[in-house]
């Protein structure tokens, strides 16, 4: 994609345009466009920007993290999506994380009340105890004992492990946890899947031209 291809993006919002050539090409809206911004700023900027905003709006409260900035996932008890919303609209990978034990014994709670065969449910609580503390996946982690070596019952648990709340939980990498919100968010675009799927780095360091 061109710089200038990049240039007409950051103009619309998501929709399509037709350009003089007829040619239809995706475009960015305001909040994909505040994402790159904030992706391209170092600690103290972003810092920076984030007290004036407190300063302009007395409902923005910034509180210093306890060991770090981490990208971690909240423990939310089933059913509780409707309640997440008066939180605030900030995505859920961006708010602060509750401990391990509370986000694992939620996600064995909900694998409880799941109405699975009882082979499922194995399954699904052996990825819980293979979970980390920010509710990841390990990239792999078939045991031969529970998923008798085959790879479909694997993916098949994972698949329903991910479906279950905060939005994100096991995922395998950040781009696919991002993947998982968008979808559950009912996001249709090609765009930002394509974008987490293979260009996370480049946005990050601000790289556009080579998107």
């Amino acid at each position: 994609m061109a710089i200038g291809s990049i240039r007409r993006i950051v103009r619309g919002g998501w929709s399509m345009k037709i350009s003089l050539s007829q040619e239809q090409r995706p475009v960015l809206g305001q909040k994909m466009q505040m994402s790159m911004q904030l992706l391209q700023m170092n600690a103290m900027e972003l810092d920076t920007h984030l007290r004036n905003l407190a300063l302009e709006n007395p409902l923005i409260d910034i509180k210093p993290p306890e060991s770090g900035i981490e990208c971690s996932l909240r423990a939310v008890p089933t059913g509780s999506r409707s309640k997440s919303k008066q939180d605030g609209d900030a995505p859920e990978f961006l708010r602060p994380a509750q401990n391990y034990e509370s986000l694992r014994d939620s996600i064995r709670e909900q694998i409880a009340g799941l109405r699975v065969p009882e082979m499922m449910r194995r399954e699904l609580s052996y990825l819980s105890g293979e979970m980390d503390e920010r509710g990841y996946l390990p990239p792999d982690c078939i045991q031969p004992s529970i998923f008798c070596s085959s790879r479909e019952r694997y993916e098949n648990a994972v698949k329903v492990f991910q479906s279950l709340e905060p939005a994100g939980v096991g995922a395998r990498s950040l781009s696919e946890c991002l993947c998982i919100q968008l979808r559950r968010k009912g996001c249709e675009d090609d765009l930002p899947y394509t974008i987490c799927g293979g260009y996370l780095d480049r946005l990050a360091k601000g790289q556009l031209n080579h998107i």
